[in-house]
């Protein structure tokens, strides 16, 4: 943990004190602000195995402008991740894939589950099960996934025999072709299924 938001919840402090954090390209080239990037930080307090320009896998947007709070610590903006393509609820809010994992437990005899989202107002989630959901189950899932998207987001929940695995033969849990904003920069989902 390298960076925080403070009370205005407006982008994320870097604590400069224990992190140089770059956002770079694939190639390890550091990117000006208001364009997003893996994040490469670098370590001022582990002495024992320190690591240099350790990329994770996370992108974000270095910004150049002040805080409200006054504080002035280096600000990022739009922190998500490349692991998984990223959902986008109808207000904007980019809500990480991971925090939406335990709403598959709600599910009896799920073996897999996917998540679909093709335009900011809509969700098809897929489950590949062996029996049908009932009805119970499904009322509870909708439950929990309006509590993360609100009001404005229209649901679809489908069984299905089996869910279909990538050109790359990978499941992936979500897939997201709508596109990330952060201020005024916008751009595609980040998962690359051809990768590592």
């Amino acid at each position: 943990m390298f960076a925080s938001e403070c009370e205005c919840h407006d982008g994320l402090h870097v604590f400069t004190e224990f992190v140089v954090c770059e956002i770079v390209d694939e190639d390890g080239n550091p990117f000006e602000p208001g364009r997003p990037g893996l994040i490469a930080g670098t370590s001022l307090h582990n002495m024992g195995m320190p690591l240099i320009r350790y990329t994770f896998n996370d992108v974000a947007v270095r910004s150049e402008r002040a805080c409200a709070c006054g504080r002035t610590l280096p600000l990022l903006e739009g922190l998500a991740t490349r692991e998984e393509d990223i959902l986008v609820a109808p207000d904007g809010r980019m809500i990480p894939p991971v925090i939406l994992s335990w709403g598959f437990r709600l599910i009896h005899g799920v073996r897999r589950a996917q998540l679909v989202q093709h335009s900011p107002d809509r969700l098809l989630a897929r489950f590949e099960t062996e029996e049908p959901i009932s009805p119970e189950d499904e009322a509870e899932f909708r439950r929990s996934l309006r509590g993360k998207f609100g009001e404005g987001m229209t649901f679809e929940i489908e069984r299905v025999d089996e869910i279909p695995l990538s050109s790359r033969g990978k499941y992936r849990r979500v897939i997201s072709t709508v596109p990330l904003r952060w201020g005024s920069v916008e751009t595609p989902n980040l998962y690359d299924d051809e990768g590592d």
